[in-house]
């Protein structure tokens, strides 16, 4: 009995966890927003539910939104740079900052 009660919170948070990314992602596409506006409250309010202490909730959803945004950030610069969007002259003039 107690399995299934697992099996079905899990189920029920993968569910949110792929609607919220879809909702994300639509309204990164359409408005130019970053999903931490929506990623990080989620989180939040997704991660006690999880068991995660409360004391620890703040630092992982910030550290979630931060790493995703690491990922997606350096594909978009990778792909720049395959086509060639990149003035190497600026980014050394923005090097001393």
């Amino acid at each position: 009995m107690a399995g299934e009660a697992v099996y079905s919170n899990a189920l029920w948070a993968f569910a949110f966890c792929l609607g919220l990314g879809a909702v994300v992602g639509v309204l990164a596409g359409l408005l130019g927003i970053g999903g931490g506006l929506l990623v990080v409250p989620a989180l939040v309010w997704l991660l006690p539910l999880a068991g995660i202490e409360s004391q620890q909730v703040m630092h992982m959803a910030l550290a979630t939104s931060l790493a995703s945004i690491v990922m997606t950030s350096g594909s978009s610069a990778r792909n720049h740079y395959r086509l060639g969007n990149i003035d190497f002259a600026l980014v050394k003039g923005l090097r001393p900052g």
